[in-house]
Protein backbone atom coordinates (compact mmCIF):
# COMPACT_ATOMS: atom_id res chain seq x y z
CA UNK A 1 0.00 0.00 0.00
CA UNK A 2 3.14 2.45 0.00
CA UNK A 3 2.51 3.72 3.37
CA UNK A 4 4.90 3.67 6.37
CA UNK A 5 4.73 2.00 10.05
CA UNK A 6 6.67 2.60 13.25
CA UNK A 7 7.18 3.59 16.87
CA UNK A 8 8.57 5.64 19.15
CA UNK A 9 9.47 4.55 22.94
CA UNK A 10 10.99 5.58 25.69
CA UNK A 11 11.92 3.98 28.51
CA UNK A 12 9.16 4.34 31.53
CA UNK A 13 7.31 6.46 29.10
CA UNK A 14 5.58 4.39 26.97
CA UNK A 15 5.31 3.93 23.40
CA UNK A 16 3.34 5.53 20.52
CA UNK A 17 2.76 3.41 17.34
CA UNK A 18 1.77 5.06 13.99
CA UNK A 19 1.18 4.35 10.32
CA UNK A 20 0.65 6.71 7.39
CA UNK A 21 -1.26 5.67 4.80
CA UNK A 22 -1.22 7.31 1.00
CA UNK A 23 -5.51 7.88 0.06
CA UNK A 24 -7.04 9.23 -2.59
CA UNK A 25 -10.33 11.57 -1.87
CA UNK A 26 -13.74 9.77 -2.85
CA UNK A 27 -16.74 11.41 -4.43
CA UNK A 28 -19.92 11.12 -2.59
CA UNK A 29 -21.08 8.42 -4.33
CA UNK A 30 -18.31 6.30 -3.91
CA UNK A 31 -18.96 6.12 -0.22
CA UNK A 32 -22.47 5.40 -0.18
CA UNK A 33 -23.05 2.18 1.82
CA UNK A 34 -23.53 -1.00 -0.25
CA UNK A 35 -27.30 -1.46 0.93
CA UNK A 36 -28.09 2.30 -1.17
CA UNK A 37 -27.68 -0.37 -4.07
CA UNK A 38 -30.53 -1.95 -3.19
CA UNK A 39 -33.67 0.05 -4.64
CA UNK A 40 -36.05 -2.56 -4.22
CA UNK A 41 -35.24 -1.80 -0.21
CA UNK A 42 -37.04 1.53 -0.29
CA UNK A 43 -40.07 1.95 1.51
CA UNK A 44 -39.97 -1.38 3.27
CA UNK A 45 -40.56 -1.62 7.35
CA UNK A 46 -37.99 -3.40 9.09
CA UNK A 47 -38.14 -4.67 12.69
CA UNK A 48 -34.73 -4.47 13.91
CA UNK A 49 -33.92 -6.57 17.62
CA UNK A 50 -30.89 -5.58 19.13
CA UNK A 51 -29.60 -5.45 22.66
CA UNK A 52 -26.72 -3.34 22.14
CA UNK A 53 -27.48 0.43 21.52
CA UNK A 54 -24.07 0.97 19.26
CA UNK A 55 -25.43 -1.99 16.85
CA UNK A 56 -29.14 -0.42 16.13
CA UNK A 57 -27.86 2.72 15.64
CA UNK A 58 -25.06 1.44 13.14
CA UNK A 59 -27.89 -0.69 11.71
CA UNK A 60 -29.87 2.43 11.31
CA UNK A 61 -27.55 4.70 9.50
CA UNK A 62 -27.02 1.97 6.96
CA UNK A 63 -31.30 1.20 6.44
CA UNK A 64 -31.75 5.17 6.25
CA UNK A 65 -29.69 5.19 3.23
CA UNK A 66 -31.60 2.72 1.67
CA UNK A 67 -34.39 4.67 2.78
CA UNK A 68 -35.62 1.51 5.23
CA UNK A 69 -38.66 2.50 7.57
CA UNK A 70 -37.27 0.80 10.91
CA UNK A 71 -38.59 0.56 14.09
CA UNK A 72 -35.48 -0.61 17.09
CA UNK A 73 -36.36 -2.70 19.75
CA UNK A 74 -33.63 -3.70 22.78
CA UNK A 75 -35.33 -6.72 24.01
CA UNK A 76 -37.18 -9.83 22.35
CA UNK A 77 -39.90 -8.69 24.43
CA UNK A 78 -40.17 -5.31 23.33
CA UNK A 79 -39.98 -6.35 20.11
CA UNK A 80 -43.11 -8.84 20.68
CA UNK A 81 -45.00 -5.88 21.69
CA UNK A 82 -44.25 -4.02 18.26
CA UNK A 83 -44.54 -6.84 16.20
CA UNK A 84 -48.29 -7.44 17.82
CA UNK A 85 -49.25 -3.83 17.35
CA UNK A 86 -47.88 -2.95 14.00
CA UNK A 87 -49.98 -6.29 12.84
CA UNK A 88 -53.15 -5.50 15.13
CA UNK A 89 -52.64 -1.79 13.08
CA UNK A 90 -52.42 -3.38 9.85
CA UNK A 91 -49.00 -2.09 9.43
CA UNK A 92 -46.71 -5.43 9.28
CA UNK A 93 -43.43 -5.24 9.12
CA UNK A 94 -41.69 -6.86 5.63
CA UNK A 95 -38.98 -8.16 7.54
CA UNK A 96 -36.95 -8.19 10.69
CA UNK A 97 -32.87 -8.68 11.85
CA UNK A 98 -32.71 -10.27 15.03
CA UNK A 99 -29.72 -10.55 17.12
CA UNK A 100 -29.10 -14.20 17.61
CA UNK A 101 -27.13 -13.72 20.67
CA UNK A 102 -29.34 -11.77 23.19
CA UNK A 103 -29.48 -11.59 26.85
CA UNK A 104 -32.78 -12.76 27.97
CA UNK A 105 -34.98 -13.66 24.73
CA UNK A 106 -31.97 -14.81 21.74
CA UNK A 107 -33.03 -14.17 18.42
CA UNK A 108 -33.99 -18.05 17.65
CA UNK A 109 -36.50 -18.13 20.78
CA UNK A 110 -37.84 -14.57 19.47
CA UNK A 111 -38.41 -16.18 15.56
CA UNK A 112 -40.28 -19.05 16.79
CA UNK A 113 -42.62 -17.26 19.35
CA UNK A 114 -43.03 -14.46 16.75
CA UNK A 115 -44.13 -17.25 14.26
CA UNK A 116 -48.35 -17.54 13.93
CA UNK A 117 -49.94 -20.11 14.96
CA UNK A 118 -51.21 -22.84 12.57
CA UNK A 119 -54.89 -23.46 13.04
Amino acid sequence: MRGEIGVESALGKGSTFWFRLPFEKQSAAELSPALSGFPQLAGRRMLVVDDTPTSRQIIHHQLARAKVLDFYAGTGEEAMTLLRGHVAAGTPFDAALIDIDMSGMDGLTWRNRSRPTPH
